[in-house]
């Protein structure tokens, strides 16, 4: 209604109420009566809804986070609570993980949806940097797993990067988590679902650096950057890392957006540190407490409440109980909640000068019987208000007006509330999931009925929520409008427009998209992100990937942002055992050829047995298929043991210089298939004898599945190797054999005590090979008993399993059983030949490879000890 109509009515009203009151107001001139207007405060309906908001100014609540690391998971039961009672923050404030809490809570995310995501996150993988063994291509294992250490350079100096871990699997996550907030806020947090504030910290000028507007995942990426644990954040000329550094607790922030009443909450560690500090992060982690004490007591003291859960005892890097966190925090927000209610309603009287009542005499207007007071009633303009947002918070009516009419300790109330119209039905628009006759499964509002904004509102969240649950976590209302009764909703189905990538200085941009399986003009598919973000990383090409998506013309752009790390640099691996001795590899590679993401490499290794030169070049992908392909040319010569019983008779040298070929298909990420051709020059003889020389020509089909968990001491997963290798005699090739193998073992764990692993393996040679090419019990095939080389023969079988114990990871126990044995050429394959072997074992993982000790014995009466140190090769 016109507010000039409005007066006018109301001045009517008010001398027909006089004529009706004179008896309980004395007669008195119009002119004396005080006049006010009493109207809710209302803001546009949140994105893609119909219900206005209710802005009170007097009432704006920031809810302020600290970091804390495993204990800012508490933050998540705060949050919880404060709902439960009704206090909606106007603004999140957040550093460190109150950031990363904040900024999901601000971005529409309930506190049931945040505890949901804090027990499904693997919180220590994501401080991890190396992407998981089951993420790499079988190639990129058989390339880099036998070195311990990767030296980068930049240049000719030597690349450290700035943290431990870059956290690329907590760019995944946020990303993942945040791609909505990102597309529909386009990038300004004022319009998230409730408004935010990152803290972070300029490494390169020690100031402040907050986040108001940008990438929302970037900003909470960058708040969490811990120094020297998690690298810092370049973004622009900034330098971004950890906000706690300088707001422990941001109260500082809320105040600067001038915030009538602020809800710290301190989740941060104590000074009396809660663990033994008898390692770096613990170290590290005091020391920033130590440093911010004195901020956190002046930020203390600025908040109107502060709330600090009892977590005596709970160090910042303990993920380990995040539902006993989650309680913490809600157990201390409940003790809070009345005081910090007190608090509010206290400054929302002082704000409005609300301390008068006024006793009622005269009600009138449209609507006047829905209010819950009547004539004699004691009211004032906090009561009034507070009627006015019970009936319009029903979502059955329009926005009311009401005129106060004050004279002395008497009130005369004028209100206008109207019924919403009748619901006419929806018409949906931009959604091609959907059909407009599904679309009334989402409404519980009935046609006919006055509509009710709140029963709209709901039936869009659900739309919404059937499209988060298809995997589209871009999709969202885009528009709504309430036209004669009917509901028109117009939705952004998240359709992609463009895919880019920037930041890569060497790489090519093809490289880059062919790991992204989103596509243009299709829907935007979460999980297809996390796929591009896993695999890219997976490359070992990048320091980080982030992705960025934004709004364009006519749907999404996703814009990976890439950090190249340099790409040519040193690995390194070494290795003992008592029957090679020392061994070293060293191998200079270029990881990124041509920025191609090929390997170019050039490498040595070798001991007093065993030596190898080489140089290769090998791509895990040719262009954008996922056939794969190496060449190599290589030397190396070995010594092999010719044994006479239990007894080394002799020594024999076999050396060859050649090259082969390789081109094959992965298959996903857990296999490879391909065939491999090769020549080479053999010389062989005796050792301190002259060699014999030969060629040897070979063809060798191979297929390898590897879905290990970890590369020491697994505890899931199979592998399974099948090769045939054809030897002709043609072009000068002086052997004819034909080799095949099948292995297959895998790891099964019972809980976290045990892990069972069987095997089975078999081996047939035909022809006439050198004996070198034989198969071997003891080296080449594991059996409890035998030395290396100590059993040889054209073909074998064994089967058996282990068991290992695990409670003391990383030191391991094992024992195990095996039965096989190896025949010769044409002999009669009789079960009754087999033999029996058993054996225990210890085993420790350390940073240069498992160190292994065993002892094994055999029906044949033969014993053995072995000890081996680092990786094979």
């Amino acid at each position: 209604m016109n507010r000039t109509i409005a007066i006018f009515t109301l001045l009517a009203a008010l001398l027909a109420m006089q004529l009706v009151a004179e008896d309980a107001l004395p007669t008195v001139s119009l002119d004396s009566f005080d006049v006010r207007e009493i109207e809710l405060k209302l803001e546009q309906p949140p994105h893609g809804r119909v219900t206005p908001r209710i802005a009170d100014l007097n009432d704006k609540i920031a809810l302020v986070l600290s970091g804390g690391g495993a204990r800012g998971l508490s933050q998540i039961g705060v949050i919880d609570e404060l709902e439960k009672a009704g206090i909606r923050p106007n603004l999140v404030v957040g550093t460190s993980m109150g950031a990363i809490i904040g900024g999901l809570y601000a971005a529409g995310y309930s506190p049931e949806e945040l505890r949901g995501a804090a027990m499904s996150i693997e919180w220590e993988g994501l401080l991890l940097d190396s992407p998981d063994r089951t993420n790499l291509f079988i190639t990129q294992r058989l390339a880099t797993e036998k070195f311990f250490l990767h030296l980068r350079f930049d240049g000719l100096k030597p690349y450290l990067p700035e943290g431990l871990s870059a956290a690329q699997e907590l760019h995944n996550s946020l990303g993942r988590l945040c791609a909505t907030a990102d597309y529909t806020s386009e990038g300004d947090f004022d319009k998230l679902d409730i408004p935010f504030r990152a803290v972070t910290t300029d490494l390169r000028t020690g100031r402040p650096y907050i986040w108001d507007q940008g990438n929302l995942s970037t900003a909470l990426r960058a708040s969490a950057a811990i120094p020297l644990v998690i690298s810092p954040v370049e973004y622009g000329i900034a330098l971004l890392a950890d906000g706690g550094l300088i707001y422990p607790i941001p109260v500082e922030i809320a105040i600067a957006e001038s915030m009538a009443t602020i809800i710290g909450v301190d989740a941060t560690a104590e000074v009396i540190y809660p663990q033994e500090l008898d390692n770096a992060l613990l170290i590290l982690d005091q020391m920033t407490n130590i440093m911010s004490e004195d901020r956190k007591i002046l930020e203390r003291r600025a908040a109107d409440v502060i709330i600090t859960p009892d977590l005596e005892g709970h160090g910042s890097f303990d993920f380990a109980r995040p539902n006993w966190l989650i309680g913490r925090g809600r157990s201390e927000t409940q003790r809070v909640i009345p005081r910090l209610k007190a608090i509010i309603s206290y400054k929302r009287n002082i704000a409005n000068n609300e301390d008068s009542s006024f006793i009622c005499a005269g009600i009138s207007g449209s609507g006047a019987e829905l209010l819950e007071f009547g004539i004699g009633d004691s009211v004032s303009e906090t009561n009034l208000r507070a009627e006015l947002l019970r009936l319009f918070e029903t979502g059955l009516y329009q926005p009311p007006e009401c005129i106060l009419r004050t004279h002395s300790d008497t009130a005369f109330i004028f209100i206008d509330i109207d019924p919403n119209p009748a619901f006419a039905g929806v018409e949906i628009s931009g959604a091609s999931l959907l059909t407009q006759d599904s679309i009334g499964a989402f409404f519980t509002q009935e046609i006919g009925q006055p509509i009710n904004t709140t029963l709209l509102d709901s039936g869009l969240t659900r739309i919404e929520r059937f499209y988060r649950n298809e995997g589209n976590n871009l999709a969202h209302i885009k528009a709504t409008a309430l036209v004669r009764g009917t509901l028109q909703v117009d939705i952004d189905e998240g359709i992609i427009e463009d895919i880019r990538v920037e930041g890569n200085e060497v790489t090519r941009d093809w490289v880059l998209l062919s790991f992204v399986p989103l596509r243009r003009g299709e829907i935007y598919r979460d999980y297809l992100l996390d796929h591009a973000l896993t695999d890219i990383h997976a490359t070992g090409l990048f320091k980080s990937v982030r992705p960025v998506i934004t709004k364009g013309d006519s749907g999404a752009v996703i814009v990976f942002k890439v950090t190249e790390k340099p790409y040519w640099g040193l690995r390194i691996g070494t290795r003992y055992d008592l029957v090679t001795d020392v061994e070293g590899i060293l191998e200079v590679s270029d990881d990124n050829f041509f920025g191609s993401a090929w390997r170019m490499n050039l490498g040595i290794y070798g001991g007093e047995r065993r030596w190898e030169v080489y140089t290769s070049i090998e791509g895990d992908r040719i262009w954008k298929t996922y056939f794969t392909s190496k060449g190599a040319l290589f030397a190396k010569g070995n010594e092999h043991d010719i044994w006479d019983d239990d007894e080394i008779i002799q020594t024999i040298v076999v050396n060859r210089y050649g090259l082969k070929f390789s081109i094959g298909q992965q298959i996903k990420r857990f296999g490879t298939v391909f065939a491999e051709v090769a020549t080479e020059r053999v010389a062989f003889g005796p050792q301190g004898e002259k060699l014999r020389e030969y060629p040897l020509h070979r063809v060798t089909l191979k297929s390898i599945v590897d879905t290990f968990d970890k590369r020491q001491f697994p505890r899931t997963g199979k592998y399974h190797l099948t090769y045939v290798t054809f030897s002709q005699d043609i072009l000068g090739g002086e052997y004819s054999f034909t080799k095949s193998y099948m292995g297959f073992q895998s790891y099964w764990s019972l809980g976290e005590p045990i892990t069972f692993r069987p095997y089975i393996m078999a081996g047939y040679i035909a022809g006439g090979p050198p004996f070198f090419e034989l198969f071997e019990l003891g080296s080449g095939v594991d059996f409890w008993g035998f030395r290396p080389d100590q059993r040889r023969g054209n073909s074998f079988a064994n089967t058996g399993f282990e068991l290992r114990l695990n409670p003391l990871d990383p030191l391991f126990m094992k024992m195990g059983l095996c039965w096989g044995r190896t025949w010769e050429k044409d002999a009669k394959l009789a079960v009754e030949d087999m033999i029996w072997g058993w054996g225990v074992g210890w085993g420790l993982k350390t940073p240069i490879g498992p160190v292994k000790l065993s002892w094994g014995r055999n029906t044949e009466k033969l014993e053995e000890i072995r000890f081996s140190i680092g990786y094979d090769y």
